[in-house]
């Protein structure tokens, strides 16, 4: 597959939860290319947690560079959020993310990415963990002319402040705009139908496993869109066990380089 597919993954990423965070990593041309993609996006959702209530809107940077078999990113996210009927603004944790693309036959692709969360956001206002957290998983991707199935599976864990990502959260996941436990498995798998020569819909189902509390899961509806080196890329999100998310929606617009 061109880079513009793969860089338009990259800025779904740099957008999305990063406990969830969506790696659809494609094929590459054996010529060994660089590219570097800028994204905006955008979220807003409704949420209920077992102290908390409301809904928040945010705004999203990022930038990816990729390079062969490798690619790393940042992104940052800035928000307003509702919590139980207070306003806050702020910004929220910094995702620094690198991929390697270990293994690919045909259609299939495989590898691995590892994850690091910074704690520039105020948790005490929901928008940030207050310590740092490590996310190594691996991912797998199989892509045809009339479905691209993609997943990964990993383990996020934080480094020091447990007591005080139990406090903040009631004992449940946190912080509010991007909540995880301290300690747990991820899961997210996507199928793509392309239906035109630049749109694609499809399905998404994301969570996690804590080690310390109940089972997180969303699903989702999405759609992409491509034009040249522009990408969009949207998301409908729903909670259908155990995370706070009851309903969010995600657009990011992407431009390779």
């Amino acid at each position: 597959m061109d880079r513009l597919r793969h860089a338009g993954a990259i800025a779904l990423a740099l957008l999305a939860s990063p406990a969830y965070a969506d790696h659809e990593h494609h094929q590459h041309a054996p010529a060994v290319q660089s590219s570097v993609t800028a994204s905006i996006g955008a979220i807003a959702a409704s949420y209920r947690s077992r102290l908390y209530e409301g809904d928040y809107q945010g705004g999203s940077l990022g930038v990816a560079w990729a390079r062969g078999r490798f690619e790393v990113a940042v992104r940052g996210l800035a928000y307003q959020i509702d919590r139980n009927g207070k306003t806050y603004r702020g910004f929220g944790d910094t995702m620094v993310h690198g991929a390697m693309r270990i293994f690919e036959r045909g259609a299939f692709s495989s590898g691995a990415h590892l994850m690091v969360m910074m704690p520039t956001g105020a948790e005490m206002t929901g928008l940030g963990m207050g310590h740092w957290m490590l996310m190594p998983a691996a991912w797998a991707s199989y892509a045809q002319r009339f479905v691209t199935v993609s997943g990964s599976l990993g383990y996020a864990r934080g480094i020091g402040g447990k007591d005080a990502h139990a406090e903040h959260g009631g004992g449940g996941a946190w912080p509010l705009v991007e909540p995880m436990s301290f300690s747990e498995i991820t899961y997210d798998v996507t199928a793509m139908f392309p239906v035109a020569t630049s749109l694609a819909l499809g399905a998404r189902v994301l969570g996690a496993m804590p080690l310390d509390d109940d089972l997180r899961a969303i699903c989702a509806a999405r759609i992409s869109w491509r034009a040249g080196r522009l990408e969009t890329v949207a998301e409908a999100q729903a909670g259908i066990a155990g995370d706070p998310v009851k309903l969010r929606a995600l657009v990011s617009t992407s431009m390779t380089f």
